[in-house]
């Protein structure tokens, strides 16, 4: 992404002055000092535009001299400008499909900026859509955000969750999404959390649809059945199954996920990348599903993986398939 963002200074220049004009009125809320501290980290990120876009106010000293509790709540009133922490999650921000990418919407505040980032990374010309519906409130609402990791592929099909993040509201606009990204058959999946959100991030942690399966190959499918058995799905006009009946006649095989390896900072056994020629990067953790997936034939390619789990995400979360 750095390297990407360095071809475009230009439009990282004019992207931040835009929000700095957006957010500017709500400066004079704060102490003259916090005032000088914005934008004196605001004149810095202007002289080294992508790491100023990627450091946020970090960028100036003296905001970064702030204690963390005073910055957390500029952060907060500014909703703008700050750190990019969980930007190589970058399946999140943006979602892939076969005719070009797709923006998604951030619900939580920390993170709203990446789809933005990644746009100017990935170029505005390669998006075949925008998702607009949103409400605000965060992960805790039953909001109209869908991310990238709400969306797989198999068979010539979109695969999309809707989760306790996503919600009922982004089925408005899931026709539309699937005819632009090039996909004629969009299967729903209602993941666990959206029946019951003690499920949803933090907690139980079912986040996205690659929280619970992963195609492998195009036959088989990796996934943790007892979330399986809790998802809904609905294909077209067929009557709602469980995921797990779904899964049954769709794939040769299941390589299964065990409970323990499901979620959590020592979880996410789904979450596997798929290289192709039954190659799979996993973390090296993922003692049982690794063995699974060796029993089943593939190429387990397992490296520690713990700055990235601790994060809740995986492998998958790091890509973006561009074409």
């Amino acid at each position: 992404v750095t390297f990407l963002l360095q071809q475009s200074p230009q439009e990282i220049i004019k992207y931040l002055n835009a929000q700095f004009a957006k957010v500017e009125p709500k400066i004079g809320a704060f102490e003259t000092e916090v005032q000088n501290a914005i934008r004196e980290a605001y004149e810095a990120m202007l002289e080294s535009p992508v790491h100023g876009l990627l450091l946020g106010l970090e960028s100036g000293k003296k905001f970064e001299q702030l204690p963390y509790a005073r910055k957390l709540e500029v952060y907060k009133r500014l909703g703008t400008l700050m750190p990019q922490t969980s930007l190589y999650y970058t399946q999140d921000p943006v979602i892939s499909s076969p005719s070009g990418l797709i923006k998604s919407r951030m619900a939580m505040f920390v993170r709203k900026q990446e789809p933005d980032i990644l746009e100017i990374a990935l170029g505005k010309e390669n998006y075949v859509h925008r998702l607009r519906n949103g409400t605000e409130g965060g992960d805790v609402t039953m909001s109209s955000y869908a991310h990238g990791g709400d969306v797989l592929y198999a068979g010539g099909r979109m695969l999309l969750g809707i989760s306790a993040s996503s919600g009922k509201g982004i089925e408005s606009e899931v026709d539309i999404l699937s005819t632009k990204a090039g996909i004629g058959k969009l299967v729903k999946f209602y993941t666990p959390d959206f029946f019951n959100p003690r499920q949803r991030y933090a907690t139980e942690n079912v986040m996205h649809l690659d929280t619970l399966m992963m195609p492998i190959d195009h036959n088989e499918l990796l996934a943790n059945i007892r979330m399986l058995e809790q998802t809904a799905v609905r294909e077209g006009a067929n009557p709602i199954i469980n995921a797990l009946e779904w899964a049954k006649r769709n794939f040769d095989r299941i390589v299964e996920v065990p409970d323990g390896e499901q979620q959590g900072t020592y979880g996410w056994g789904s979450n596997v990348l798929p290289l192709g020629n039954r190659k799979i990067l996993s973390s090296t953790h993922l003692r049982q599903t690794n063995k699974n997936l060796r029993d089943a034939g593939y190429d387990v390619i397992d490296i520690t993986s713990t700055t990235l789990t601790s994060g809740f995400g995986s492998h998958h979360c790091m890509i973006a398939y561009i074409k």
